[in-house]
């Protein structure tokens, strides 16, 4: 029903203690062998039931990847760099004291992530790998949980050094950094570059043990590659984490809605050919899942005030930080999507408010935040007898309405996400668990030379698998 309502050392006392941190059915091949190892995962693990505690971190925009569905600009991918040191040491206070605020209250943090992006992080020098690394190992030793993304373009050479400066620098300082890996499929379709491309990716896997495997969803996607193709290289190579960004920006809304609906049809096939017993996840599904299945009626019985509330406090455990230190939210939905700048929502909160009034700020940012979102669909007619009127308001959906805003039609979802979430629903109902523990599972591989119990999650193998296959594109 609808509502009514550093270069330098960093001193060893300023670091974090531990303590405070309080229809297809295709072969599963290497997959089906990891499954069998994951049997015993607790329901603890399930995606709704955790509480993470992430900071992104807009450190690196240059890329030389092209994807269309990138949410970086192509003068940032060419011109763009990476940040100087004085940047890392200007924001740390910030985040030190986002993350004692949190970690002193009673809610017992599962996962605590520091992510490094938008831009290829294998393009940096080794100084500027170790100085990330670095940076990251000195908030919180044996806690933290780092990513960085990369796109593994260029020669073989190059990106094998790079790999192993950034390998060496995370065993020289115990903190192992996770790769948020971008792969176009686009890239796979030219004969030239494919074989580099596979070897490059297969560098990565070797040295980082597992990563995520990300494509940029842009209108080029679905003619690029199909959904039982990219089903095929995830099983044929292990991967264990499959997330599809749909993150389009505003100056590209609409380049996305001329082919939204082919868009939204590669989206919902690619999650009807999924079985969880393949032993990867997609990243949207355990996402959206449990506010679609009514894991939360409380919240639709109680109105938009509980739903704000809920809003509030999840934006105000996501932050995102760009290069200029301006500090916005992110929401988890359709991929990570950052609410700032960046996406047209202005943020007047800096990482130079004094320390002890960081919390304060970011609640109200939070605040502000969440009390637009609940505008939108308190004031959108088609959102006001919708049955996601609860779900859109807490997977960023706000965002894609802002970038599509003019280019869909006026009386539909502003969002144009309703068919996609109709085919969730439906998925759910024929007896598919999108809900199980799959989602950021413990990886079963480590990176190269790590010991397993010093990491924040338990892991099992040590090293890649052995060369990329790419046998599922060329059927």
């Amino acid at each position: 029903m609808p509502w009514t309502m550093t270069g330098k050392a960093v001193p060893e006392d300023s670091r974090l203690p531990v303590s405070q941190c309080g229809d297809t059915a295709p072969a599963a091949g290497h997959n089906q062998e990891r499954m069998a190892g994951r049997t015993d995962m607790k329901a603890s693990t399930r995606l709704h039931e955790r509480n993470e505690l992430k900071i992104n971190i807009e450190s690196m925009v240059r890329c030389g990847g092209s994807c269309i569905g990138c949410i970086l600009s192509a003068d940032e991918r060419v011109h763009g760099s990476v940040w100087p040191q004085e940047t890392f040491d200007r924001v740390r206070p910030f985040v030190v004291a986002f993350l004692r605020h949190h970690l002193r209250s009673e809610i017992d943090f599962t996962e605590i992530s520091v992510a490094f992006g938008q831009g290829d992080h294998l393009l940096l020098s080794p100084e500027e790998a170790e100085r990330i690394v670095r940076w990251t190992a000195s908030l919180m030793p044996g806690r933290v949980n780092g990513f960085i993304t990369a796109s593994v373009i260029g020669r073989r050479e190059r990106v094998a050094r790079s790999v192993e400066a950034w390998h060496s620098a995370m065993v020289r300082h115990s903190q192992s950094l996770n790769v948020d890996l971008v792969f176009d499929p686009v890239k796979v379709g030219i004969e030239r570059f494919a074989e580099t491309y596979a070897a490059n990716i297969a560098c990565v896997r070797d040295a980082f043990g597992d990563f995520d495997l990300n494509i940029n969803v842009g209108p080029d996607t679905p003619r690029a590659a199909s959904p039982e193709q990219i089903q095929a290289f995830v099983l044929e190579n292990g991967f264990s984490r499959l997330t599809l960004n749909l993150v389009p920006l505003p100056a590209k809304g609409g380049a996305f809605a001329e082919r939204w609906s082919e868009i939204l049809s590669w989206l919902s096939r690619t999650m009807k050919i999924w079985r969880a017993e393949y032993g990867y996840d997609i990243n949207f599904c355990p996402t959206i899942a449990p506010y679609i299945e009514g894991l939360d009626d409380r919240l639709i019985e109680a109105g938009m005030p509980e739903v704000v509330s809920f809003v509030e406090e999840r934006l105000a455990r996501e932050i995102y930080i760009d290069g200029e230190g301006y500090v916005s939210h992110t929401q988890a939905g359709f991929g990570d999507v950052p609410l700032g700048r960046r996406m047209g929502f202005p943020t007047r909160l800096t990482v130079d408010v004094p320390e002890d009034e960081v919390p304060k700020h970011v609640a109200t940012s939070a605040r502000a935040l969440g009390a637009r979102i609940a505008a939108m669909f308190l004031s959108t007619r088609a959102c006001a007898g919708c049955g996601y009127q609860a779900v859109c308001p807490k997977i960023g959906t706000i965002a894609l309405a802002n970038s599509l805003r003019g280019y869909l039609p006026n009386e539909g979802c502003p969002a144009g996400v309703k068919p996609l979430l109709d085919d969730i629903q439906a998925f759910m109902k024929a007896g598919h668990d999108l809900t199980c523990p799959c989602y950021r599972l413990p990886q079963v591989h480590v990176p190269r030379g790590f010991d397993p119990a010093l990491l924040p999650h338990a892991k099992q193998v040590q090293g890649g698998s052995g060369p990329l296959s790419l046998e599922g594109f060329r059927s």
